[in-house]
Order: structure tokens, then sequence, then C-alpha cells
């Protein structure tokens, strides 16, 4: 009998702190790729879910070529946010962004090319905000209103931070930045994932953007581990919910989401490098659980 296990990854959102994320997963992509080099992780995954810097990776994620294979990868993706992550979150301490003549739309644009969402092979759900009637606003495989919608607009909407960038203006609703309504959108993807997979085991890999120091908690910040309880919590329950959260904390880098100077970079990297080494053993349970999920392709 083929086994039915699904993957699901849902992906915080924080500015250019959506470095962490990325890291954690070219970490995850390496050793898939040591153990088995003949497996594409990207096009291994059921879901995809994301809010704010999270809808920009998630999203890119999932561009595949004539082939089905995927086009951008965790580094890549990573290095676009290194080098224009000024301009992608408006740094304005930055000269490069005060003399920049490149909106954020085209960089998004560029780099996604003309994808629009009915191009994309994967489910997905991302989250932004509705001004207009002050509720979350979801973007999903399933909403055929805006299947003609490019995805670097998707992009723009999940992502619009307010006092950075206007508000997308798409029907009678004006959407912004995700994080307001839910900074971490593991609960959202994982109902989501349920409707479409009630009976099969889901792995479920919630990736974060960093843990602020306690005494810099904010209630966003108390929002983001109420979900990751809530999930915790539910695959003690749930034998086929197998649930990883990677959330390292800051140590050294800003708690500025727009600080996109090459120093903060470096400090961001040092303090998801030193997570991901003090974690190995998590990471190699979450291997052999991908392994049995690109196995089962065999399985008859």
């Amino acid at each position: 009998m083929k086994c039915r296990y699904r993957i699901v990854v849902s992906i915080d959102g924080s500015g250019i702190r959506g470095i962490i994320p990325l890291r954690v997963l070219s970490k995850i992509e390496q050793m898939v790729s040591e153990l088995d080099s003949s497996i594409d992780l990207a096009s291994s995954v059921d879901l995809y879910a994301g809010s704010s810097t999270g809808s920009i990776i998630g999203g890119a994620l999932m561009i595949q070529d004539y082939n089905g294979k995927t086009i951008h990868s965790p580094s890549s993706i990573l290095d676009f946010f290194t080098e224009k992550g000024a301009q992608l979150f408006r740094d304005k301490t930055n000269n490069d962004v005060i003399n920049s003549s490149v909106p954020f739309d085209n960089l998004l644009e560029s780099f996604c090319g003309s994808i629009n969402l009915e191009n994309l092979k994967k489910h997905f759900l991302f989250v932004s905000y509705d001004l207009n009637s002050d509720s979350q606003f979801l973007f999903t495989d399933v909403l055929t209103r805006f299947r003609h919608l490019s995805l670097s607009k998707m992009m723009q909407a999940c992502s619009a931070l307010p006092g950075f960038f206007s508000p997308v203006k798409l029907g009678n609703s004006l959407l912004m930045d995700g994080a307001i309504v839910a900074k971490n959108p593991s609960t959202l993807a994982y109902n989501y994932a349920r409707q479409l997979y009630p009976n099969d085991p889901i792995i479920f890999i919630s990736l974060g953007t960093g843990k602020r120091k306690e005494n810099q908690f904010d209630i966003i910040e108390k929002e983001i581990m109420l979900t990751d309880d809530d999930l915790y919590f539910s695959a003690k329950k749930e034998k086929n919910l197998l649930y990883f959260r990677f959330q390292p904390t800051i140590i050294e880098a800003s708690s500025d989401l727009a600080d996109s100077s090459q120093k903060n970079i470096s400090r961001i990297i040092s303090d998801v490098d030193k997570y991901i080494e003090s974690h190995i053993p998590k990471f190699e349970r979450l291997l052999r659980l991908v392994k049995t999920k690109v196995d089962a392709r065999y399985d008859f």
C-alpha cells in the first residue's frame, strides 16, 4: 500500500529576518541532497504557507520550469534577500534605498517573472490583511476570482508594511502586510492542510524568523508562541501530525526588521547558524521522515 505522507512548510513574516527560515531551509536541503542527490526538496512539499516575508519566500519556492523542476532554491532566494534587502524592506538608513528608483513591486516582478497564481502547481495559503474589512485575507489555490493575479502582486499584497509601502487594492479590498493578523500562519496552514488531506500523516515544518529576548516581547510575539504551543499540543494528541518548529533566538542581530546592513545580515546568519549546529538531531529526525515521504513514490 502506498504511503501518503504530506509535507507542509509554513513560514513566518519578519522583514529582513526572512534570512532565518531561508538559512534553515538551505540546511535541510543540503542534508537531503547528501542523503540522495536525486531528491528535489521543494518539489516534495505539498503545501506552502506564509505571511509577510514568508509569502515572498514560499511563493518563490513554488516557481517551476517546464519540466516541473523548482527554479529558486533557498540559497538563491537568500542571495536575493542579502543583495536587495535594503530595497525590499525599506531600510531608510541605507543610501541605496534613498537613491533607488526601483519600486518594490518591480523588484518582486523581476525576481518572479510573469507567473500568475493559476500557474502554481502546489497548494498554497498566504496571509494578507484587509484594511477595509479589518480582517485577514487569505490567498489560496482555490480562490478562483484572483487566479489570474500575478505572483509578484500577491507577494506585494501580503508584505506591504504600513508606513513603508502603499496597500494593494484588489476589488473592494485594500491589502497590507499579513503579519498584522498572523505573523505565524501555522494554525491557518494546518487547518487548510486538513481540509485537503483529512486522513493523511502530515510532516509539518514551521519556520520562525527569530524569537526576541523575553524583555522585548510584545503582543505579536506572544501570539507567535501561542500558535506554536497550539500545534505542539495538537501533535501530542494527533498521531498523524508530525510537527517541527525551527525558531532561533535573536542574540546578536538587530530587532529592526528593516535593518538590511551587511553588519546585521552577518549577525542574523551567525544567530541562525549557531541554532542549526545545536539542533542537528532535530534536523536528522526530520530528514528521516522526509525520506519516508520520498521513498513512498516507489512503494506500491
